[in-house]
């Protein structure tokens, strides 16, 4: 219903600043009039274009009557007329979902006018052995860590350590002895498998040094003290063109569309006379990326 509503928003909205409702030529009659705005026939009859596919009158249309569109266009355009007095459309958070229904709308209208369609068959093996020449590592099978950690104060690390290293205690059971997270306790300090990009940036260089079935640590890693243990580590591989070979030709049809969009919006921006200050935009990402950093 939020959605229904700021598109009936953004369709207004922009109703009221390009003018007359009706098409070129197109007669029709005003229902109502209100502050800022009208309500016609053909925007009465939009709403019911749309109401008559939901699912309240899919089953029931008798229930959608002339009087039933009516009302619930005028409510519509109550609702929009009471958020335009309180300007809640000057709202950045209230914009951007309203610019969000707006451009995507819009797309859905003009795709077909903007970027002819590409068709999969057109894409030649010649074509796609070079975009996978060319992305290798877009298939490729990563290694795969299974880690454990166990995180608790310099004192209990060295106790823990010992035991593993001298008595051969398993390290998950020195996990459920020693760890100071019950949730580490209980899991006996399992990370799960995954590949080395899947751990945070300040554990990659000391996962990427483990070595199976030798302790390592303890080292700091996000202001805490740990041991680290290898349970396993799978190879990497390398599949072949062969191998993947559809997958390769729907990711060059991608890129394919990706470029023809990019070149899109690139002579959007000249037709639009788009400029932006360097200086300022720089400023913004790096006020953003500190608070990102804070948040992580």
């Amino acid at each position: 219903m939020k959605k229904l509503v700021l598109l009936a928003m953004l369709l207004t909205t922009l109703a009221a600043c390009n003018g007359p409702k009706s098409g070129a030529g197109e007669q029709t009659r005003t229902l109502a009039t209100f502050q800022g705005g009208s309500l016609t026939e053909l925007d009465v009859q939009a709403h019911y274009e749309h109401l008559r596919k939901d699912a309240r009158f899919r089953n029931h249309p008798e229930s959608l009557t002339p009087e039933t569109v009516f009302e619930h266009a005028l409510n519509m355009e109550m609702m929009i007329a009471l958020g335009l007095e309180k300007q809640l459309h000057l709202d950045p958070r209230v914009r951007q979902q309203i610019h969000a229904h707006m451009s995507d709308l819009f797309l859905r209208l003009l795709q077909d006018e903007l970027v002819e369609r590409i068709e999969r068959d057109q894409i030649s093996d010649e074509e796609a052995l070079a975009y996978y020449n060319a992305h290798k590592d877009q298939y490729e099978k990563k290694a795969l860590y299974q880690v454990r950690v166990l995180t608790a104060a310099a004192e209990t690390l060295a106790l823990a350590a010992a035991a593993v290293r001298d008595e051969g205690l398993p390290f998950a059971e020195a996990v459920r002895i020693h760890a100071a997270d019950e949730q580490e306790r209980e899991s006996g300090g399992t990370t799960g498998s995954r590949s080395l990009e899947r751990f945070r940036p300040a554990w990659r260089e000391h996962v990427a040094r483990l070595q199976v079935g030798e302790l390592y640590g303890p080292v700091e890693i996000d202001g805490q003290q740990r041991l680290l243990w290898l349970d396993s580590r799978t190879e990497p591989y390398q599949y072949s063109f062969e191998e993947k070979k559809e997958y390769v030709r729907n990711d060059c049809l991608y890129q394919k569309y990706r470029e023809a969009w990019q070149a899109v919006y690139d002579e959007l921006r000249t037709r639009f006379s788009v400029k932006i200050d360097d200086k300022t935009l720089r400023q913004f990402y790096e006020t953003m990326a500190a608070e990102k950093k804070g948040e992580a």
